[in-house]
């Protein structure tokens, strides 16, 4: 906040740092994300905001400035709180644990519709063609030991498409739509799964 001097009264000066957050709110809301992930995980809160709250505050950081995800209250605290859709209580209870008990619940059992419901929003929402659909794979390749990696998907050996036969892998595939190149379904693989 500053003052000036404005003939004889004195003006105040508000600066108000937004970004693109509210582009970015728009679309999540627009896609229905919150209640999708309630519907998943659940609407139980964890101190001031739930897991749905907690995950689009880290879309917001991914998508705006996608870097470490972690400083989350750091990055979050020169912007208004209104912009997530927060009250300002509900902004100081986004830290770096909250978001990891977030994505804690949305790796569990009960995330796993969780992409799935969103990809269905989206193609009704943005009336998709999807009569074609694009199905590839990847290597995500690791370093280190991992010899407790026994359920699957298993971190193992296998053939690495970034030719790295030295490392253990998972192997991620993915399905996209022809037109956009939406994301629409998800698996991942032990690293020895072949295509």
């Amino acid at each position: 906040m500053v003052r000036r001097k404005v003939g004889q009264s004195i003006a105040t000066l508000r600066v108000h740092r937004l970004g693109a957050h509210p582009i970015v709110r728009h679309f999540l809301e627009r896609m229905n994300v919150a209640s999708i992930l309630r519907g998943c995980l659940g609407g139980a809160r964890q101190g001031p905001i739930d897991h749905a709250l907690a995950l689009e505050v880290l879309l917001h950081n991914y998508v705006s400035s996608p870097g470490p995800l972690y400083r989350i209250a750091e990055w979050a605290a020169p912007l208004e709180a209104s912009v997530f859709g927060l009250s300002e209580a509900q902004k100081s209870a986004v830290n770096d644990d909250r978001i990891a008990r977030a994505l804690d619940a949305l790796a569990s059992e009960r995330g796993r519709n969780v992409f799935f419901r969103l990809a269905l929003r989206i193609i009704k929402d943005f009336k998709l063609e999807t009569r074609r659909i694009h199905f590839d794979t990847t290597t995500v390749t690791f370093s280190g030991k991992y010899e407790i990696s026994r359920v699957e998907p298993r971190i193992t050996f296998g053939y690495n498409k970034d030719h790295r036969p030295d490392l253990k892998q998972l192997v991620f595939g993915l399905n996209v739509t022809a037109d956009g190149a939406v994301p629409l379904l998800h698996h991942v693989w032990s690293g020895n799964r072949t295509d």
